[in-house]
């Protein structure tokens, strides 16, 4: 397959060694196979970082993933409607879904956008009109006791973030979502099942071999309604709220058990 662009040599990486596009490592409690992604590669900047971030807010704008974390935000204070929740974004990206947070009308939220690379913090306040009221840090998802203390926010929400690690890390990065949470975590992600795999494969025949890569290993790495129950319960949560948007993403409300 012709391509014009080179393997990323370095970085941090999900599974572990070199990095090698489609690597597929099965894993231990679910039935997701993790590969490495090239926007996971430090690598990734420049001109290919903001391709990637460009798909992400495409694919979260057109494909209802936007839509879904508004939902899933006012199922969460639906029986405290009165007060205005604050909310840690964690794995903002660019930060649109924040964003849409911020700015909706029928969500009023004071949000935080928390991502581990400097680069992507640096997009998310260069894409932020200075009216919208939105707050960029960087930060890490196992380590946020130590960035905000416990129960620091009333929801946390993590879009696209979780099916990048393991399923130990998923369980962890829950754990930790949880412990600076005082009402709810929001979990918005990927689907995987037969369908989706060939939908993102007919999807992405005319993108980029770094997009193509990413959308198809994503997806491989998605989650079964059974393994979103199994996971949340290890980490000390359960479903409270389940919505899906066409067949190919869901995001959860999860509270303590």
């Amino acid at each position: 397959m012709p391509t014009n662009e080179t393997t990323p040599p370095d970085a941090d990486r999900a599974s572990g060694g070199s990095f090698q596009p489609y690597r597929r490592v099965p894993q231990p409690w679910t039935g997701r196979r993790l590969s490495d992604e090239y926007l996971d590669q430090a690598s990734c900047g420049g001109t290919s970082l903001e391709r990637e971030l460009g798909y992400l807010r495409a694919i979260n704008r057109l494909l209802s993933g936007t839509s879904l974390s508004l939902r899933a935000v006012r199922t969460a204070t639906r029986s405290n409607p009165s007060t205005r929740p604050s909310l840690l974004d964690v794995g903002t990206g660019s930060g649109d879904i924040a964003r849409a947070l911020a700015v909706s009308r029928g969500v009023e939220v004071d949000v935080t956008g928390l991502d581990r690379r400097a680069e992507m913090v640096a997009e998310a306040r260069a894409r932020t009109p200075a009216d919208v009221a939105v707050r960029f840090v960087e930060g890490d998802v196992f380590r946020l006791v130590e960035a905000f203390g416990e129960r620091a926010f009333d929801l946390t929400h993590a879009s696209l973030t979780l099916h990048h690690f393991p399923d130990g890390a998923v369980v962890e990065a829950l754990r930790s979502m949880a412990r600076v949470s005082r009402r709810a975590v929001i979990w918005n992600d990927l689907t995987r099942g037969p369908v989706q795999l060939a939908a993102v494969r007919i999807a992405t025949l005319a993108a980029t071999t770094s997009t193509r890569h990413d959308a198809r290993v994503s997806v491989e790495a998605g989650f079964t309604r059974a393994e979103i129950d199994d996971l949340a319960g290890r980490a000390g949560l359960r479903v409270a709220w389940l919505g899906r948007s066409l067949v190919y993403r869901f995001a959860a409300v999860l509270v303590p058990r």
